[in-house]
């Protein structure tokens, strides 16, 4: 039977099998509970607990709570330490497995993709939950961002993933991560939002309630780039957009305005580089013979990047200043960046060599979570 292959994402969960050219399930990584517990849920009368799109649709009678935070599962716990974030992934992943995937896990090898630091603890708790609950036949971890990498066919480089919350830089030699070398910044999409309704009501321009941000999100991903010319007439890239009530505003240089954070983090109070730096100081924190191969195989993932079209041109025209003279700068993505994770995984977990990476049942049941601190 094909691999599961699972990339959790903080705005979403894409699960399908090895083999296929895309995931077969996309799940918002949200989980929702009744506000009140007297308050009838007249959609599905039997339940109480609601996940991924079907909770964020009921937001106005939920408590909506999202376990993955910067790509790794959160330690929180919910309503008065009744409910964790395990429980809440422990959801989404049956919902995954049952609902939309329409099979049983158990029997299954699973692929999961992480963050490169995820904490052993979260492994750990991961594990117990995929072999003690779903009775999975193996599980294996890798990182995003190799995944990412691997998609596009190459085994080194460096990733620029987009996050919801951050942004990571991470060099990859022999598809393995240069821990010491990863570069984080704080800006991630949720912050390209956040601006976007910022330099709106500034101009007077936005008084529409928007609790969830979809249509601040829907506004980005249709009219938001990046520029390299700040001395653009308006008028030849102004843009209506009609909102949901059915009026409409006239969007302007707030178009190219909103991704300005990813260069310049100061804009939103945000301490550190911007992106063509972060990623600069992560390639020269590598071995000095790697320099030429890093900076001529940079690869653009992360469902926060494919929205903000002129990326990868201001990109490398920055990265072209601040790399060593006579370097070759090369920018690289995918038209859906989004799905690069999963669509690595589905590549690595056909390879003859996906069993080296397998923690298996009998491996679990001989030696427990202390696999987490070898592997």
């Amino acid at each position: 039977m094909e691999t599961i292959v699972i990339d959790n994402g903080s705005y979403a969960m894409r699960a399908g099998f090895a083999g296929e050219e895309e995931p077969r399930s996309i799940i918002r990584s949200v989980v929702g509970r009744p506000k009140h517990a007297h308050l009838p849920i007249v959609f599905n009368p039997n339940e109480d607990v609601f996940y991924g799109d079907d909770a964020y649709n009921k937001y106005q009678i939920l408590n909506l709570t999202y376990p993955i935070k910067n790509s790794v599962i959160t330690n929180a716990k919910y309503f008065g330490n009744t409910y964790t974030s395990f429980d809440d992934m422990e959801g989404l992943w049956n919902q995954t497995f049952v609902t939309d995937l329409k099979i049983t896990p158990s029997d299954r090898s699973v692929l999961l993709s992480e963050c490169p630091f995820n904490p052993v603890e979260t492994k750990s708790k991961t594990a117990q939950l995929f072999f003690e609950k779903f009775g999975v036949k193996s599980l294996s971890f890798k990182a995003q961002q190799i995944l990412s990498l691997t998609s596009t066919g190459r085994h080194a480089g460096v990733v620029l993933d987009c996050g919801l919350s951050a942004s990571w830089c991470v060099p990859i030699v022999d598809c393995e991560c240069v821990k010491d070398s990863i570069v984080q910044t704080q800006v991630g999409g949720r912050h390209i939002d956040d601006y976007l309704v910022q330099l709106l009501k500034e101009r007077s321009k936005y008084t529409y309630e928007d609790p969830l941000g979809r249509v601040t999100r829907d506004i980005k991903e249709k009219l938001s780039y990046v520029s390299t010319n700040d001395n653009v007439d308006e008028k030849s890239i102004s843009k209506e957009y009609e909102l949901p009530d059915k009026t409409s505003i006239t969007i302007g240089k707030e178009r190219y305005l909103c991704t300005q954070p990813l260069f310049d983090p100061a804009l939103i109070n945000i301490e550190g580089d911007g992106i063509p730096k972060s990623i600069d100081n992560a390639i020269t924190k590598c071995d000095n013979d790697l320099l030429q191969m890093m900076y001529g195989n940079i690869v653009i993932t992360g469902g926060s990047s494919y929205s903000f079209n002129g990326l990868m041109y201001k990109l490398q025209n920055e990265l072209t200043k601040l790399a060593p003279p006579k370097i070759k700068i090369l920018c690289q993505s995918d038209p859906n960046t989004s799905l690069m994770t999963w669509v690595g995984g589905a590549l690595i977990a056909c390879q003859s060599s996906f069993s080296n990476i397998e923690i298996t049942k009998a491996m679990y049941n001989e030696f427990g979570v202390s696999l987490f601190t070898k592997k």
